[in-house]
Protein backbone atom coordinates (compact mmCIF):
# COMPACT_ATOMS: atom_id res chain seq x y z
CA UNK A 1 0.00 0.00 0.00
CA UNK A 2 2.97 2.65 0.76
CA UNK A 3 4.39 1.45 -2.60
CA UNK A 4 1.33 2.30 -4.36
CA UNK A 5 0.71 5.65 -2.59
CA UNK A 6 4.24 6.62 -3.32
CA UNK A 7 3.88 5.54 -7.05
CA UNK A 8 0.74 7.88 -7.62
CA UNK A 9 2.29 10.61 -5.61
CA UNK A 10 5.19 10.96 -7.99
CA UNK A 11 3.13 9.58 -11.03
CA UNK A 12 0.60 12.43 -11.45
CA UNK A 13 -1.41 10.39 -14.38
CA UNK A 14 -2.79 8.87 -11.00
CA UNK A 15 -2.74 11.85 -9.56
CA UNK A 16 -4.94 13.95 -12.25
CA UNK A 17 -7.02 10.58 -13.70
CA UNK A 18 -11.01 11.98 -13.27
CA UNK A 19 -13.35 9.81 -11.03
CA UNK A 20 -17.12 10.89 -9.18
CA UNK A 21 -17.67 13.90 -6.87
CA UNK A 22 -19.85 13.06 -4.53
CA UNK A 23 -17.59 11.90 -1.56
CA UNK A 24 -15.77 15.56 -2.10
CA UNK A 25 -19.35 17.69 -2.61
CA UNK A 26 -20.49 15.29 1.35
CA UNK A 27 -17.13 16.60 3.27
CA UNK A 28 -17.66 20.37 1.46
CA UNK A 29 -21.25 20.16 3.32
CA UNK A 30 -19.86 18.68 6.43
CA UNK A 31 -16.88 20.36 6.96
CA UNK A 32 -18.53 24.00 6.51
CA UNK A 33 -21.16 22.85 9.20
CA UNK A 34 -19.14 21.55 11.48
CA UNK A 35 -16.92 24.96 11.32
CA UNK A 36 -20.33 26.50 12.05
CA UNK A 37 -20.84 24.72 14.48
CA UNK A 38 -17.39 25.91 15.87
CA UNK A 39 -18.27 29.62 15.31
CA UNK A 40 -21.41 28.89 17.56
CA UNK A 41 -19.61 27.31 20.50
CA UNK A 42 -16.92 30.06 20.63
CA UNK A 43 -19.94 33.05 20.32
CA UNK A 44 -22.00 31.14 22.25
CA UNK A 45 -19.92 30.18 25.57
CA UNK A 46 -18.32 33.94 25.57
CA UNK A 47 -14.60 32.74 24.61
CA UNK A 48 -13.76 34.93 21.60
CA UNK A 49 -13.75 37.51 24.78
CA UNK A 50 -11.86 35.39 26.99
CA UNK A 51 -9.49 34.08 24.75
CA UNK A 52 -8.41 36.82 22.25
CA UNK A 53 -9.85 40.40 23.70
CA UNK A 54 -9.85 39.54 27.52
CA UNK A 55 -5.53 38.78 27.90
CA UNK A 56 -3.59 41.97 28.08
CA UNK A 57 -0.95 39.59 26.78
CA UNK A 58 -1.26 36.97 23.98
CA UNK A 59 2.03 34.28 23.51
CA UNK A 60 2.55 34.15 20.10
CA UNK A 61 4.02 30.86 17.69
CA UNK A 62 7.93 31.63 16.70
CA UNK A 63 8.03 33.22 13.82
CA UNK A 64 4.15 34.37 13.88
CA UNK A 65 4.83 37.17 16.53
CA UNK A 66 3.40 39.84 14.17
CA UNK A 67 0.04 38.35 14.30
CA UNK A 68 -2.36 40.97 16.16
CA UNK A 69 -5.57 39.98 17.64
CA UNK A 70 -7.86 43.28 15.98
CA UNK A 71 -8.84 45.86 18.44
CA UNK A 72 -12.25 46.39 20.36
CA UNK A 73 -14.57 43.99 18.96
CA UNK A 74 -12.71 43.45 15.73
CA UNK A 75 -12.36 39.65 17.06
CA UNK A 76 -15.91 39.02 16.94
CA UNK A 77 -16.66 40.52 13.18
CA UNK A 78 -13.18 38.28 12.38
CA UNK A 79 -15.41 35.21 14.00
CA UNK A 80 -18.54 36.67 12.13
CA UNK A 81 -16.72 36.60 8.81
CA UNK A 82 -15.67 33.18 9.31
CA UNK A 83 -19.51 31.82 10.05
CA UNK A 84 -20.33 33.32 6.63
CA UNK A 85 -17.35 31.84 4.71
CA UNK A 86 -18.24 28.20 6.39
CA UNK A 87 -21.79 28.63 5.52
CA UNK A 88 -20.87 29.96 1.41
CA UNK A 89 -18.66 26.96 1.86
CA UNK A 90 -21.53 24.54 2.64
CA UNK A 91 -23.71 25.57 -0.22
CA UNK A 92 -21.50 26.16 -2.46
CA UNK A 93 -21.88 29.85 -3.13
CA UNK A 94 -18.71 31.94 -4.56
CA UNK A 95 -16.70 29.01 -2.98
CA UNK A 96 -13.32 29.99 -4.74
CA UNK A 97 -13.57 33.39 -2.86
CA UNK A 98 -14.98 32.21 0.17
CA UNK A 99 -12.50 29.37 0.75
CA UNK A 100 -10.17 31.22 0.80
CA UNK A 101 -11.68 33.61 3.12
CA UNK A 102 -11.73 30.59 5.32
CA UNK A 103 -8.43 29.74 4.99
CA UNK A 104 -7.29 32.82 6.22
CA UNK A 105 -9.77 33.89 8.84
CA UNK A 106 -9.00 30.48 10.70
CA UNK A 107 -5.67 30.15 10.28
CA UNK A 108 -5.28 34.02 11.38
CA UNK A 109 -7.58 33.34 14.44
CA UNK A 110 -5.27 29.74 15.08
CA UNK A 111 -1.79 31.56 15.04
CA UNK A 112 -3.15 34.57 17.36
CA UNK A 113 -3.26 32.82 20.58
CA UNK A 114 -0.74 30.06 21.10
CA UNK A 115 -2.03 29.56 24.85
CA UNK A 116 -5.05 28.08 23.08
CA UNK A 117 -3.23 25.50 20.82
CA UNK A 118 -5.08 22.36 19.84
CA UNK A 119 -3.60 19.88 16.96
CA UNK A 120 -7.43 19.83 15.52
CA UNK A 121 -7.33 23.75 15.05
CA UNK A 122 -4.26 22.59 12.83
CA UNK A 123 -5.28 20.05 11.68
CA UNK A 124 -7.98 22.12 10.25
CA UNK A 125 -6.37 25.11 9.01
CA UNK A 126 -4.64 22.36 6.78
CA UNK A 127 -8.14 20.60 6.30
CA UNK A 128 -8.70 24.57 5.07
CA UNK A 129 -5.58 24.72 2.90
CA UNK A 130 -6.33 21.93 0.54
CA UNK A 131 -10.37 22.96 0.14
CA UNK A 132 -9.07 26.10 -1.12
CA UNK A 133 -7.52 24.51 -3.84
CA UNK A 134 -9.84 21.73 -4.72
CA UNK A 135 -13.10 22.00 -6.68
CA UNK A 136 -16.35 20.70 -4.29
CA UNK A 137 -18.53 23.46 -6.06
CA UNK A 138 -18.87 21.77 -9.53
CA UNK A 139 -21.94 19.69 -8.08
CA UNK A 140 -25.28 20.22 -5.72
CA UNK A 141 -23.94 23.95 -4.95
CA UNK A 142 -25.18 27.69 -5.87
CA UNK A 143 -22.14 28.38 -8.19
CA UNK A 144 -23.25 25.00 -10.08
CA UNK A 145 -26.64 26.35 -11.14
CA UNK A 146 -25.92 30.08 -11.59
CA UNK A 147 -22.69 28.93 -13.41
CA UNK A 148 -23.87 26.16 -15.51
CA UNK A 149 -20.23 25.98 -17.37
CA UNK A 150 -18.46 24.38 -14.13
CA UNK A 151 -21.52 21.69 -13.34
CA UNK A 152 -19.52 18.61 -13.52
CA UNK A 153 -19.46 14.79 -11.93
CA UNK A 154 -16.14 14.44 -12.45
CA UNK A 155 -13.41 16.08 -9.76
CA UNK A 156 -9.43 14.77 -9.93
CA UNK A 157 -8.33 11.55 -7.34
CA UNK A 158 -5.44 14.38 -5.58
CA UNK A 159 -8.17 16.41 -4.35
CA UNK A 160 -10.19 13.54 -2.39
CA UNK A 161 -6.92 11.97 -1.46
CA UNK A 162 -5.04 15.25 -0.18
CA UNK A 163 -7.54 14.87 2.89
CA UNK A 164 -7.39 11.20 3.20
CA UNK A 165 -3.70 11.84 3.26
CA UNK A 166 -4.06 14.36 5.97
CA UNK A 167 -5.85 12.03 8.33
CA UNK A 168 -3.45 9.41 8.11
CA UNK A 169 -0.59 11.56 8.87
CA UNK A 170 -2.19 12.56 11.68
CA UNK A 171 -2.99 8.72 13.03
CA UNK A 172 0.03 7.33 12.15
CA UNK A 173 2.37 9.94 13.57
CA UNK A 174 0.08 9.98 16.81
CA UNK A 175 1.28 6.03 16.69
CA UNK A 176 4.45 6.91 16.20
CA UNK A 177 4.66 9.31 19.17
CA UNK A 178 2.66 6.56 21.40
CA UNK A 179 5.51 4.44 21.10
CA UNK A 180 7.38 5.72 24.18
CA UNK A 181 7.92 3.73 27.59
CA UNK A 182 5.41 6.66 29.49
CA UNK A 183 2.48 5.52 27.66
CA UNK A 184 2.99 2.08 27.18
CA UNK A 185 3.33 2.38 30.92
CA UNK A 186 -0.18 3.29 31.26
CA UNK A 187 0.72 6.86 32.10
CA UNK A 188 -0.79 9.17 32.05
CA UNK A 189 -3.44 7.61 30.06
CA UNK A 190 -4.57 5.31 33.26
CA UNK A 191 -5.16 8.47 35.50
CA UNK A 192 -7.18 10.73 32.76
CA UNK A 193 -9.84 7.65 32.89
CA UNK A 194 -9.64 7.58 36.19
CA UNK A 195 -10.62 10.99 35.98
CA UNK A 196 -12.39 11.11 33.24
CA UNK A 197 -14.97 8.13 34.46
CA UNK A 198 -14.54 9.48 37.92
CA UNK A 199 -13.86 5.45 39.21
CA UNK A 200 -11.13 3.63 40.24
CA UNK A 201 -9.40 1.43 37.62
CA UNK A 202 -7.46 -1.76 37.53
CA UNK A 203 -3.96 -0.92 35.66
CA UNK A 204 -4.48 -3.81 33.64
CA UNK A 205 -6.67 -1.93 32.12
CA UNK A 206 -4.91 1.29 31.77
CA UNK A 207 -1.59 -0.51 30.14
CA UNK A 208 -4.21 -2.33 27.87
CA UNK A 209 -6.18 1.15 26.60
CA UNK A 210 -2.67 2.40 26.11
CA UNK A 211 -1.55 -0.28 23.70
CA UNK A 212 -4.25 -0.43 22.05
CA UNK A 213 -4.48 3.29 21.33
CA UNK A 214 -0.86 3.32 19.78
CA UNK A 215 -2.13 -0.06 17.79
CA UNK A 216 -5.00 1.64 16.26
CA UNK A 217 -3.45 5.24 15.77
CA UNK A 218 -0.93 3.45 13.66
CA UNK A 219 -3.00 0.76 11.41
CA UNK A 220 -6.54 2.22 11.20
CA UNK A 221 -5.35 4.46 8.00
CA UNK A 222 -4.14 0.87 6.64
CA UNK A 223 -7.33 -0.62 7.65
CA UNK A 224 -9.36 1.75 5.97
CA UNK A 225 -7.36 2.00 2.83
CA UNK A 226 -7.92 -1.99 2.12
CA UNK A 227 -11.32 -3.16 1.22
CA UNK A 228 -11.41 -6.20 3.28
CA UNK A 229 -10.78 -4.39 6.59
CA UNK A 230 -12.40 -1.06 5.83
CA UNK A 231 -16.10 -2.07 7.43
CA UNK A 232 -14.40 -3.21 10.80
CA UNK A 233 -11.62 -0.26 10.88
CA UNK A 234 -14.95 2.48 9.95
CA UNK A 235 -16.99 0.94 13.08
CA UNK A 236 -13.80 1.16 15.40
CA UNK A 237 -13.24 4.38 14.72
CA UNK A 238 -16.70 5.45 15.95
CA UNK A 239 -16.62 4.01 19.05
CA UNK A 240 -13.49 5.44 19.80
CA UNK A 241 -14.37 8.72 18.77
CA UNK A 242 -17.68 9.25 20.15
CA UNK A 243 -15.87 7.44 23.65
CA UNK A 244 -13.26 10.09 23.09
CA UNK A 245 -15.94 12.88 22.67
CA UNK A 246 -17.79 12.29 26.38
CA UNK A 247 -14.57 10.97 27.82
CA UNK A 248 -12.19 14.17 27.09
CA UNK A 249 -13.98 16.07 25.14
CA UNK A 250 -12.13 17.10 22.86
CA UNK A 251 -13.94 19.38 20.25
CA UNK A 252 -14.95 18.87 16.70
CA UNK A 253 -11.93 16.45 15.60
CA UNK A 254 -14.01 13.10 16.47
CA UNK A 255 -16.73 14.42 14.17
CA UNK A 256 -14.19 15.36 11.06
CA UNK A 257 -12.31 12.43 11.51
CA UNK A 258 -15.29 10.53 11.22
CA UNK A 259 -16.86 12.59 8.43
CA UNK A 260 -13.34 11.65 6.40
CA UNK A 261 -13.42 8.23 7.41
CA UNK A 262 -16.18 7.98 5.17
CA UNK A 263 -14.32 8.86 2.20
CA UNK A 264 -12.71 5.83 2.35
CA UNK A 265 -15.06 3.95 0.86
CA UNK A 266 -14.71 5.56 -2.35
CA UNK A 267 -15.60 8.83 -4.14
CA UNK A 268 -18.87 7.11 -5.36
CA UNK A 269 -20.36 6.38 -1.90
CA UNK A 270 -22.72 8.99 -0.74
CA UNK A 271 -24.60 8.74 -4.25
CA UNK A 272 -24.58 4.72 -3.35
CA UNK A 273 -26.19 5.54 0.28
CA UNK A 274 -28.80 8.02 -1.75
CA UNK A 275 -29.52 5.16 -4.27
CA UNK A 276 -30.02 3.18 -1.64
CA UNK A 277 -32.51 5.64 0.17
CA UNK A 278 -34.42 6.23 -2.62
CA UNK A 279 -34.41 2.62 -4.11
CA UNK A 280 -32.80 3.86 -7.41
CA UNK A 281 -30.55 1.92 -9.72
CA UNK A 282 -26.94 3.60 -10.13
CA UNK A 283 -24.52 3.16 -11.91
CA UNK A 284 -20.87 4.18 -11.72
CA UNK A 285 -18.93 6.88 -13.76
CA UNK A 286 -15.95 5.25 -15.29
CA UNK A 287 -12.79 6.94 -14.41
CA UNK A 288 -11.08 9.80 -17.12
CA UNK A 289 -7.52 8.62 -17.41
CA UNK A 290 -4.87 11.24 -17.86
CA UNK A 291 -3.42 11.79 -21.74
CA UNK A 292 -1.25 14.67 -21.39
CA UNK A 293 -0.88 17.25 -18.69
CA UNK A 294 -0.90 21.05 -19.11
CA UNK A 295 1.76 23.30 -17.68
CA UNK A 296 -0.86 24.04 -14.20
CA UNK A 297 -0.85 20.24 -13.57
CA UNK A 298 2.69 20.27 -13.77
CA UNK A 299 2.69 23.27 -11.04
CA UNK A 300 0.44 21.73 -8.65
CA UNK A 301 2.00 18.42 -8.58
CA UNK A 302 5.12 19.84 -7.57
CA UNK A 303 2.75 21.52 -4.97
CA UNK A 304 1.67 18.25 -3.63
CA UNK A 305 5.02 17.02 -3.41
CA UNK A 306 5.88 19.99 -1.24
CA UNK A 307 2.61 19.43 1.00
CA UNK A 308 3.24 16.33 1.47
CA UNK A 309 7.24 16.72 2.08
CA UNK A 310 6.19 19.24 4.60
CA UNK A 311 3.48 17.00 6.71
CA UNK A 312 6.06 14.01 6.51
CA UNK A 313 9.23 16.18 7.80
CA UNK A 314 7.79 18.63 10.21
CA UNK A 315 6.22 15.59 12.65
CA UNK A 316 9.55 14.02 12.57
CA UNK A 317 11.82 17.05 13.29
CA UNK A 318 11.51 16.29 17.66
CA UNK A 319 13.56 13.38 16.39
CA UNK A 320 16.92 15.19 15.11
CA UNK A 321 16.99 17.45 17.80
CA UNK A 322 17.43 15.54 20.37
CA UNK A 323 16.18 15.79 24.37
CA UNK A 324 12.68 14.81 26.07
CA UNK A 325 10.11 16.11 24.56
CA UNK A 326 7.16 15.82 26.82
CA UNK A 327 9.99 17.98 29.34
CA UNK A 328 11.77 20.21 26.57
CA UNK A 329 8.50 20.90 24.34
CA UNK A 330 10.50 20.94 21.51
CA UNK A 331 8.62 19.54 18.77
CA UNK A 332 5.57 19.25 20.53
CA UNK A 333 3.30 20.95 18.42
CA UNK A 334 2.72 20.33 14.62
CA UNK A 335 3.52 16.74 15.71
CA UNK A 336 0.62 14.94 16.57
CA UNK A 337 1.61 14.11 20.13
CA UNK A 338 -1.77 13.67 21.06
CA UNK A 339 -2.69 13.17 25.14
CA UNK A 340 0.66 12.10 25.84
CA UNK A 341 1.61 13.81 28.66
CA UNK A 342 0.13 15.93 31.44
CA UNK A 343 2.00 18.53 33.42
CA UNK A 344 1.40 20.26 36.60
CA UNK A 345 3.87 23.75 36.98
CA UNK A 346 4.31 25.49 40.81
CA UNK A 347 1.26 27.09 41.86
CA UNK A 348 2.57 30.37 41.54
CA UNK A 349 6.30 30.39 39.19
CA UNK A 350 8.27 33.34 40.99
CA UNK A 351 9.14 35.52 38.16
CA UNK A 352 11.39 38.17 39.64
CA UNK A 353 12.50 40.93 38.06
CA UNK A 354 15.78 42.50 38.71
CA UNK A 355 16.12 46.37 38.10
CA UNK A 356 20.56 46.72 37.70
CA UNK A 357 20.24 50.46 38.17
CA UNK A 358 18.56 50.22 41.74
CA UNK A 359 19.38 46.92 42.31
CA UNK A 360 15.93 46.33 43.22
CA UNK A 361 13.94 43.11 43.08
CA UNK A 362 10.32 42.75 41.82
CA UNK A 363 8.12 39.89 42.48
CA UNK A 364 6.02 40.03 39.28
CA UNK A 365 2.05 39.25 40.57
CA UNK A 366 1.44 36.60 37.22
CA UNK A 367 -2.38 37.52 37.72
CA UNK A 368 -1.30 41.72 36.34
CA UNK A 369 -0.79 40.22 33.48
CA UNK A 370 -1.95 36.64 32.13
CA UNK A 371 -5.51 34.83 32.92
CA UNK A 372 -5.99 31.82 34.54
CA UNK A 373 -6.24 29.80 31.62
CA UNK A 374 -3.31 31.64 30.25
CA UNK A 375 -1.07 30.71 33.57
CA UNK A 376 -2.35 27.42 33.53
CA UNK A 377 -1.21 26.61 29.73
CA UNK A 378 2.61 28.62 30.80
CA UNK A 379 3.37 26.53 33.55
CA UNK A 380 4.74 23.70 31.73
CA UNK A 381 5.37 25.28 28.26
CA UNK A 382 9.06 25.95 28.13
CA UNK A 383 8.86 28.55 25.10
CA UNK A 384 5.82 30.16 26.72
CA UNK A 385 7.97 30.61 30.04
CA UNK A 386 10.46 32.68 28.01
CA UNK A 387 8.03 34.12 26.20
CA UNK A 388 6.54 35.81 28.71
CA UNK A 389 9.52 36.69 30.45
CA UNK A 390 10.45 38.81 27.44
CA UNK A 391 7.42 40.70 27.92
CA UNK A 392 8.34 41.69 31.50
CA UNK A 393 11.63 42.40 30.13
CA UNK A 394 10.23 45.40 27.69
CA UNK A 395 7.65 46.22 30.39
CA UNK A 396 9.68 46.96 32.90
CA UNK A 397 12.30 48.48 30.38
CA UNK A 398 9.66 50.56 29.23
CA UNK A 399 8.81 51.66 33.02
CA UNK A 400 11.68 52.03 34.30
CA UNK A 401 13.68 53.36 31.40
CA UNK A 402 16.41 51.21 31.72
CA UNK A 403 17.80 47.63 31.21
CA UNK A 404 16.59 44.60 33.59
CA UNK A 405 17.15 40.87 34.39
CA UNK A 406 13.97 38.34 34.90
CA UNK A 407 14.76 35.45 36.47
CA UNK A 408 12.12 32.44 37.08
CA UNK A 409 11.36 29.16 39.81
CA UNK A 410 9.13 26.83 38.56
CA UNK A 411 9.11 23.47 39.30
CA UNK A 412 7.32 21.24 37.19
CA UNK A 413 5.62 17.31 37.16
CA UNK A 414 5.61 15.59 34.32
CA UNK A 415 3.46 12.73 33.73
CA UNK A 416 3.33 12.30 37.31
CA UNK A 417 6.35 12.70 38.53
CA UNK A 418 7.76 14.53 41.09
CA UNK A 419 8.18 18.22 40.87
CA UNK A 420 11.78 19.64 40.06
CA UNK A 421 12.91 22.79 38.64
CA UNK A 422 12.11 23.23 35.09
CA UNK A 423 14.72 25.96 34.49
CA UNK A 424 17.83 26.93 35.56
CA UNK A 425 16.30 29.78 38.17
CA UNK A 426 20.15 31.83 37.82
CA UNK A 427 19.40 32.00 33.71
CA UNK A 428 18.71 35.69 32.59
CA UNK A 429 15.29 35.11 30.85
CA UNK A 430 15.50 38.31 29.22
CA UNK A 431 18.63 37.73 27.02
CA UNK A 432 17.43 34.14 26.21
CA UNK A 433 16.09 33.92 22.64
CA UNK A 434 13.62 30.89 21.40
CA UNK A 435 14.27 29.34 18.46
CA UNK A 436 11.85 26.87 16.59
CA UNK A 437 14.67 23.69 15.81
CA UNK A 438 16.94 24.62 18.97
CA UNK A 439 18.18 22.95 21.86
CA UNK A 440 17.00 24.58 25.26
CA UNK A 441 21.02 24.81 26.97
CA UNK A 442 19.01 26.56 30.11
CA UNK A 443 16.74 23.59 30.82
CA UNK A 444 17.59 21.47 33.86
CA UNK A 445 17.40 17.31 32.33
CA UNK A 446 14.70 15.57 33.66
CA UNK A 447 14.96 13.08 35.88
CA UNK A 448 15.13 9.11 35.51
CA UNK A 449 11.31 7.75 34.96
CA UNK A 450 9.21 6.93 38.06
CA UNK A 451 7.87 3.49 38.59
CA UNK A 452 3.72 3.30 38.25
CA UNK A 453 3.23 3.05 41.94
CA UNK A 454 5.03 6.15 42.59
CA UNK A 455 3.37 8.19 39.95
CA UNK A 456 -0.42 7.25 41.12
CA UNK A 457 1.17 8.51 44.70
CA UNK A 458 2.27 11.93 42.86
CA UNK A 459 -1.30 12.10 41.04
CA UNK A 460 -2.95 12.01 44.22
CA UNK A 461 -0.59 14.44 45.98
CA UNK A 462 -0.31 16.61 42.74
CA UNK A 463 -4.80 17.00 42.53
CA UNK A 464 -4.81 17.62 46.35
CA UNK A 465 -2.17 20.81 46.17
CA UNK A 466 -3.67 22.13 42.75
CA UNK A 467 -6.92 22.12 44.54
Amino acid sequence: MIKNFLQHLFQSNKLFEQREIYSLVYFRVLFGFIMLVEVYRYWSKGWIHKYYIAPEFLFKFWGFEWVKVLPGNGMYYIFAVLAISAFCVMIGFLYRFMSIILFIVFTYIFLAAKSHYLNHFYFTSMLAFVMMFASPHKLLSIDSKIFPKIKSHYIENWQPWSILFLMSIVYFFGGIAKIDPDWLNGNPIYFWLEYGLNTSLPLWLGIAVAWMGMFFDLFISFALIYKKTRIFAFIGMIIFHISNHFIFSIGIFPWLSIAISIMFFGPAFPMKIYSFIKKINYKELPPITLTNRSQKQKALHLLICIFVGYNIIMPMRYHFIGGDTHWTEIGHRFSWRMKLRTKYGSKNPIYTVFDKKTFKVIKVNLKDHLTKRQCRKMKGNTDMIVEFGHYLRDYYQEKLGHEVMVNVKTRVSVNFRPRQYLINPSVNLARVEECFFCSKDYLIPLVEPRTFTEAKRNMELLLMQSK
